[in-house]
């Protein structure tokens, strides 16, 4: 129903459950949760030859 209206750059119905399940389980913010250990490393280079 919602991909109908606002199209498919819209959530899914599972991604909305989810987000629902979080938020009622207390979580305040949609921005992302800091994470430990080191960076992902994004090679250019590999990207264009893809």
């Amino acid at each position: 129903m919602i991909r109908k209206v606002y199209g498919d750059e819209s959530l899914s119905e599972a991604q909305i459950k989810e987000w629902f399940r979080r938020f009622k389980s207390g979580r305040i913010s949609v921005k992302s949760d800091s994470r430990s250990g080191r960076p992902a490393r994004l090679d250019n280079l590999k990207m264009c030859n893809m």
